[in-house]
């Protein structure tokens, strides 16, 4: 069955549109949704797509940037006048900053995925972007059919609103990282390293979104964090709580916390991360995930960052704090998930 049962028992029918100049990359991608829940199309050019999305109600639309005689960018601009409830991902082996300002800001993007990526998590993308959709789309139906509520209906609507409010927060939390990282170029005089970060800061942001909550086991925030922290494992500096409780919440932002001083430490270096303990308690049906990264300051730059996400954290309801202790620096995350009964 293509699509899913809308809340008057109608089918929505989805239609997912693939724009790529190189046939290999839509093969790849074709092959890999045979079995998915929407309709594919496919265009091998920004005007092709136009063309498609004048004949076709699209849902989402999945473009790279960099194309012939029209770039991805230009064709997104005009998606979003003439078609502002489609959702946008761009999927482009571009990660220069200002290429996913641009996309962002002036696209109006659902998400960018960078080249090479992983087809899973292209999928998970686009069911995630179809979903949003059709939440959209549900909510509007509501709005107009609905001449009065109840508590059921207010129900749905809460729903609703928290996941659209989500995604209004995670918009002005890109617009302030945009600003961050537009000041630190600036006041660094254009250094490589700060560059580096920012770009990275900025896109593992994005791909941590939407951060609505969501249905999940605690092994997925131990994988992440393990993946991110992966130099540390061998060594044994790396120790993590096993549980197998099943939670509700936002979970991706605590690994893009993790992900992001993985990157300040092993990648570029600017603090060097000596120990990393990961632990879970349930309390009053809650349950609570801590963290403590211990490290030594090598560079300033790490110090301005971390201030960064620490504010940025405390958008998103996670303790974000540091600590001095016994001559190192002690970062400690805590969060609380709902237990999923």
């Amino acid at each position: 069955m293509i699509g899913k049962v809308g809340l008057w028992g109608d089918i929505l029918k989805n239609s997912v549109l693939f724009v790529d100049d190189e046939p290999l990359i839509l093969g790849s991608i074709r092959r890999n949704v045979v079995d998915e829940d929407y309709i594919p199309y496919f265009a091998g050019s920004a005007q092709e797509a136009l063309v498609i999305m004048e004949k076709t109600k699209i849902s989402v639309v999945v473009t790279d940037l960099r194309m012939p005689t029209m770039d991805g960018l230009t064709m997104l601009k005009i998606a979003k006048e003439k078609y502002p409830d489609m959702q946008k991902i761009v999927l482009s082996g571009y990660t220069q900053l200002n290429d996913v300002l641009a996309s962002i800001n002036e696209g109006d993007i659902h998400k960018y995925i960078t080249k090479p990526w992983e087809m899973g998590d292209l999928l998970r993308a686009i069911r995630e972007a179809v979903e949003f959709y059709n939440l959209k789309k549900e909510k509007e139906e509501l709005a107009k059919a609905l001449e009065s509520s109840n508590s059921v209906y207010k129900n749905v609507f809460k729903t609703l609103d928290t996941k659209l409010g989500c995604v209004d927060r995670d918009y002005l939390s890109i617009k302030e990282i945009i600003a961050f990282t537009f000041s630190q170029v600036r006041d660094n005089n254009s250094s490589k390293e700060v560059i580096g970060l920012c770009e990275t800061l900025c896109l593992n942001f994005v791909n941590s979104t939407p951060s609505y909550p969501m249905v999940f086991n605690f092994q997925e925030i131990a994988d992440g964090i393990s993946k991110s922290m992966s130099k540390m494992i061998a060594s044994g500096k790396l120790t993590i709580d096993s549980n197998d409780n099943k939670c509700h919440g936002n979970f991706r932002f605590m690994l893009f916390l993790f992900d992001f001083l993985a990157v300040l430490s092993h990648q570029y270096q600017v603090m060097n991360a000596l120990e990393c303990k990961i632990c879970s308690k349930v309390d009053h049906g809650q349950l609570i995930v801590h963290g403590d990264l211990t490290v030594d300051i090598i560079n300033e730059s790490a110090n301005t960052f971390l201030n960064f996400l620490k504010g940025l954290a405390n958008k998103y309801d996670h303790s974000f704090n540091m600590i001095e202790k016994s001559g190192h620096m002690v970062i400690s995350i805590e969060r609380s998930y709902r237990i999923q009964q």
